[in-house]
């Protein structure tokens, strides 16, 4: 019983996890948009092009990713699905504006999540050196 109560609950921190890191990231997003100035930067639509893009990147990878030669392929039309999410939802104009606010909200994203993964380790570290 108490494996199944464990089971459980490490289910939830995952689902609470991940939605957690999905706000964080569509709240990047926001922040990049209102960075380069996007007249429809709002959170609202940073959430709508953030989850519209994962799904169809996930939908994309799942259906056609499993293909030989064609794997690569689809990684970077996931790119551009999610560059044309931040275009349509923010209504950016220029396909270079959406890219940009992609990649700076690829690079601080990835950044942060680096930089906490260090400490994380790092602290894992000295707990076993006794410091």
């Amino acid at each position: 019983m108490l494996g199944l109560a464990l089971a459980g609950s490490v289910v939830l921190g995952v689902i609470v996890f991940f939605g957690l890191m999905f706000l964080f990231g569509s709240f990047i997003l926001y922040l990049v948009a209102k960075l380069f100035k996007v007249k429809k930067a709002t959170f609202w639509n940073a959430v709508l092009a953030h989850l519209v893009g994962m799904i169809i990147s996930v939908i994309l990878g799942v259906t056609l990713g499993q293909i030989p030669l064609i794997g690569p392929i689809v990684s970077l039309l996931g790119i551009v699905v999610n560059i044309w999410t931040i275009k349509h939802f923010f209504q950016i104009k220029s396909w270079m504006k959406a890219f940009l606010v992609w990649l700076v909200t690829y690079v601080i994203t990835v950044t942060i999540v680096v930089l906490v993964f260090l400490f994380i380790v790092g602290m894992g570290l000295l707990s076993l050196a006794g410091l």
